[in-house]
């Protein structure tokens, strides 16, 4: 998408860190070679963070743009939200480790973990598509794909924190 709003540096810091990302995917796959950890992980989010505030779509009126990266980074985002609510929930301190994540509450549902990963990588990959197509809409339909998108996760999160409450 930097290469269609024409910004090439963009583009390419973007293709470089899709690089470097496929790298550690591939070691971080069971059995894992490399551990990313959480200074890595962090690393990586304020990364992509930085690239979604850099873009800026051309030719794109900013009512059909506003979203994407809130789009982009749907997974993480929510994923975030979702251990912050569980956590106060319990009176944890939000910093404090637990097994309250989208994956170990998928395993928990009976998934196995390679079907886990499988699903947040579909719903991470379907985020991006809607984002996408989003992008051609007008900015009254544009508007309607990011509220779709908020309210269903706001149902999976409803039925996570209330439906499915982890504790651990």
């Amino acid at each position: 998408m930097a290469l269609v709003a024409q910004q090439n540096q963009v583009a390419l810091f973007s293709a470089l860190f899709l690089g470097i990302c496929i790298g550690l995917y591939i070691f971080n796959v069971s059995p894992a070679l490399l551990f990313l950890g959480d200074s890595g992980s962090q690393s990586l989010g304020f990364i992509l963070a930085a690239v979604a505030m850099i873009y800026t779509p051309m030719n794109i009126r900013q009512g059909s743009s506003w979203f994407l990266p809130i789009l982009v980074l749907g997974v993480p985002i929510f994923n975030t939200t979702l251990v912050v609510i569980t956590r106060l929930q319990i009176h944890k301190s939000i910093f404090h480790a637990d097994l309250n994540h989208t994956y170990h509450r998928l395993v928990g549902l009976g998934l196995d973990p390679t079907r886990a990963m499988f699903t947040i990588h579909i719903s991470t990959l379907i985020l991006n598509l809607l984002a996408i197509i989003a992008l051609s809409l007008s900015p009254w339909k544009a508007n309607g794909v990011i509220f779709s998108a908020v309210i269903a996760g706001e149902l999976l999160l409803l039925f996570f924190v209330y439906m499915y409450p982890r504790t651990v």
